[in-house]
């Protein structure tokens, strides 16, 4: 299965179906690492909103190959040249090399001040999960989840609303049902409609 990508720093540059088409590239890679379905839809949503899946995505709003702390590709990391310069030769279109890095960067091993220049960083509120905490995660509700990738992993702006919209979405894609709720948990009242309300949008329902 090859990526469908578009050089740009301009959103909106694939269809739902070439989105779909990475999203696919994507949870079989994890999904085959042993990563839980629910983790993958939360990076899922999660890239959703950073790059729309697009692997050869630009940060939106400046120019490419920006000399400044501009982001690139489906995580969007930034500086862009950090990514670069772990990948060496063929990152500008050797996507897979994307799925690579995340591989590193989730790696135990490669954890703490063996990895300075790694994204995730544990924090409180999401009891200082690690990357491998959250990809075998099958306790906390999709949302948690969700979170816990925004503030751990990308800390842009939050749009956390929008991120657990296209998490359901691709969780429900990649299992064919809802995402369960955890035993004592619960999806707020105030999520649930907006939810209902981007469903109704697209079409879906339960």
């Amino acid at each position: 299965m090859a990526w469908e990508a578009v050089w740009t720093n301009q959103l909106g540059a694939l269809t739902l179906a070439q989105q779909t088409n990475n999203a696919n590239i994507i949870y079989y890679h994890f999904h085959d690492q042993g990563w839980e379905d629910a983790p993958i839809a939360a990076m899922l949503g999660n890239m959703h909103i950073e790059s729309q899946m697009n692997p050869a995505q630009w940060e939106a709003g400046y120019p490419i190959y920006n000399p400044g702390t501009s982001g690139f590709g489906l995580s969007q990391w930034t500086p862009w040249r950090k990514f670069r310069d772990w990948a060496g030769s063929g990152w500008e279109t050797n996507y897979n090399l994307q799925l690579d890095r995340l591989d590193w960067e989730a790696d135990p091993a490669n954890q703490g001040n063996v990895n300075p220049d790694g994204q995730w960083i544990p924090v409180a509120s999401y009891e200082y999960y690690t990357f491998m905490d959250f990809a075998y995660d099958t306790t906390h509700s999709l949302q948690w989840l969700v979170e816990c990738y925004e503030y751990s992993y990308e800390r842009g702006t939050p749009a956390i609303s929008q991120r657990l919209y296209w998490a359901d979405y691709w969780y429900q894609y990649i299992t064919g049902h809802p995402p369960p709720v955890p035993a004592g948990g619960k999806i707020p009242i105030w999520m649930l409609y907006k939810l209902k309300e981007m469903w109704k949008r697209n079409g879906r329902s339960y």
